[in-house]
């Protein structure tokens, strides 16, 4: 039925045309309407097919206009997080050479050094929208439609080109396995630039035909996120797990949730890092009417490949069963297939995954299977279990410790905001694990000797930390992970 991701679109303007398809706090869109914008910025957006047009717009009602007008004509969409700097833009211009850069005037400044391939968004739009026949390409759906960035937590990105088949494969699966309808009233504040917030909510939810609210402004506290829940009807809306101790922070406060009417919240989804457990049953009592979504995934898998919706005790380790066809493997260390509950290294084969990475000859697809670099093991029951990451690995006298398991024992046992294991190096044992925590506010008071007390209890002698460090902050990627 889907060719073209565009098709998402159109398909809703034929079904819904009177429908609310996008609200921001300054507008709200019908699905004609937005239909009427695309095709009249596709009067002044002269593009051919397979050109690659670099997309620096914020989240708002012309990024979506943009997409639309540019996948529809054949286009190949490379969206870049808003607030990238100078020269992060430069580099990846420099290296992907784009047929057009589209940004506002605001955007414009970071890049005007391309002046010649640049076009500025702002007032192109006529105000008299009548009927205008929609520009559409025929296509091949395993053409690529979209290069994104990956997200990982190095500093080195590499992009991940995905085809119209990869999306709508994995659209169509996020919304079956998580239950999502037309009803549903989406809230998307994470950047629509990333691989989750472009497939499961933004893409996702046009496919259904749902209204989607976007937050346009920068950090989304909770207060103000309570009243677009309590507001707008909110169903569905996704988290990092550090927005989500923020929102239970928040409540702590206050002492109650029953300022806000949240009736209407079905679903949280969360992924890209870890919640505890203890504040994972804290929100669960007070938001009790909530389904929480644990999601698994990486960008160059396009991007989701598991999810789980929490019925049981909450297991941060526990992604859920894959999604309908595809396939995953543990493999040891030479790359043979090992027995379930034996942890290994996750291969994948997905339809939703890439064909290898854009203008680069890494390569981490090996017989059709996606090299994902976590650790992990599938149960008896079939969920896939990831415990770690191959790269964060910390050798310690002929030991291997994962820092995940480490970092999980400190969430579990005490209040804090953010916990990274790392090592340093040591002459005598190769590398020593060292714990580096932020506190969840200044009253919090917890001793180094608790830390490694706790750790003696819960993990073998070789993987205690030497050391623990109380800082202010630690770094994290645009998508909130921390970096190692």
């Amino acid at each position: 039925m889907f060719q073209n991701v565009g098709d998402f679109l159109l398909n809703s303007v034929n079904n819904y045309p009177h429908k609310i398809a996008l609200i921001t706090s300054e507008e709200k869109l019908t699905y004609k309407m937005l239909e009427r914008k695309v095709a009249s910025f596709q009067t002044k957006l002269e593009i051919n097919k397979g050109d690659v047009i670099l997309l620096l717009l914020p989240n708002s009602v012309e990024y979506v206009i943009t997409y639309f007008s540019i996948v529809l004509q054949g286009g190949i969409i490379l969206p870049i997080y808003w607030n990238s700097t100078e020269d992060e833009l430069r580099k990846t211009i420099d290296f992907i050479n784009p047929t057009k850069i589209i940004t506002n005037t605001i955007g414009y400044e970071k890049v005007k050094y391309k002046q010649e391939i640049v076009f500025i968004f702002d007032n192109v739009i006529d105000n008299n929208l009548e009927d205008r026949e929609i520009k559409k390409v025929n296509i091949n759906p395993d053409e690529i439609a979209l290069i994104l960035q990956t997200s990982g937590t190095t500093s080195k990105p590499k992009f991940v080109p995905l085809s119209h088949n990869n999306l709508i494969f994995n659209v169509i699966n996020h919304s079956n396995s998580v239950g999502l309808t037309s009803d549903d009233n989406v809230l998307i504040s994470l950047p629509m630039q990333f691989g989750y917030c472009n497939t499961s909510q933004f893409l996702t939810h046009i496919y259904l035909s749902s209204t989607v609210y976007i937050y346009k402004g920068k950090i989304l506290l909770p207060n103000h996120l309570l009243k677009i829940i309590d507001k707008n009807s909110i169903s569905v809306m996704t988290m990092v797990p550090s927005g989500l101790q923020m929102l239970l922070s928040f409540f702590k406060r206050k002492g109650t949730v029953d300022t806000y009417n949240l009736k209407s919240l079905r679903y949280i989804c969360f992924g890209g890092g870890t919640l505890s457990k203890k504040d994972y049953q804290e929100l669960k009592s007070l938001l009790a009417s909530v389904d929480f979504v644990q999601t698994y995934g990486l960008t160059e898998a396009g991007p989701r490949v598991t999810s789980l919706v929490i019925k049981e005790d909450y297991d941060p380790t526990d992604v859920g069963k894959p999604f309908e066809g595809i396939s995953i493997e543990i493999r040891d260390s030479q790359g043979q297939p090992i027995k379930d509950n034996v942890p290994g290294e996750v291969f994948i084969k997905s339809p939703g995954q890439m064909k290898g990475y854009y203008k680069s000859n890494t390569n981490i697809i090996e017989n059709g299977f996606l090299k994902t670099g976590d650790i992990g093991f599938i149960n008896s029951n079939g969920h896939l279990y990831i415990i770690g990451r191959i790269k964060n690995i910390i050798k310690y006298s002929g030991f291997r410790i994962n820092p995940e398991e480490v970092e999980k024992v400190i969430y579990d046992h005490f209040s804090v905001d953010k916990c990274l294991v790392t090592s340093i190096k040591s002459s005598l044992y190769g590398e020593i694990p060292v714990a580096k925590i932020v506190l969840n506010n200044t009253k919090t008071v917890i001793t180094e000797t608790e830390i490694i007390n706790i750790c003696k209890k819960n993990l073998s002698n070789y993987k205690i930390p030497h050391k623990v460090e109380f800082v202010e902050k630690l770094d994290v990627t645009n998508t909130g992970k921390l970096k190692r």
